[in-house]
């Protein structure tokens, strides 16, 4: 708890004050030890403060099985910004609609609810290969399916 805010809303509310912040790799941190997400109908608030950072989006929307996407959501990412990233926000709007996630996704999100605060700990030891590694660890890859 940090000025009264749990670890990730803190995140959001510095991130436009950190210009030189990798905002991805603290959520990933973040979540990896097991850091409370934001309530799904708040989400609108990530893309306000991250809209220039869709890899920390990525990492966020990611840790969700599923999340709908509200009109609140395309209103708070700049036209500019959007046409830079469209092909990540295109992702993003087509994965939050009403159609269900993918089955590996699922999958991850399932295993990353098994481990839980251990994420960190457990994925790097799995006899997995480094891919999948990254998969469960959240690590962005540009683009959402």
């Amino acid at each position: 708890d940090t000025n009264g805010c749990a670890p990730i809303q803190y995140l959001l509310k510095v991130i436009s004050v950190r210009p030189g912040a990798q905002p991805e790799i603290c959520y990933q941190l973040l979540l990896n030890h097991g850091a409370a997400r934001i309530y799904p109908l708040q989400f609108h608030k990530v893309l306000e403060s991250c809209h220039s950072y869709p890899e920390a989006v990525e990492v966020l929307i990611n840790s969700y099985e599923h999340i709908k996407s509200t009109r609140k959501w395309r209103k708070v990412i700049p036209g500019d910004v959007y046409k830079q990233h469209q092909a990540f926000y295109d992702s993003l709007f087509e994965v939050c609609s009403n159609t269900p996630r993918t089955l590996m996704h699922l999958a991850r999100c399932t295993i990353r609810a098994t481990f839980w605060k251990r994420c960190h700990k457990m994925f790097p030891i799995l006899p997995l290969p480094p891919r999948l590694k990254r998969y469960l660890l959240l690590e962005p890859e540009g683009i959402i399916y």
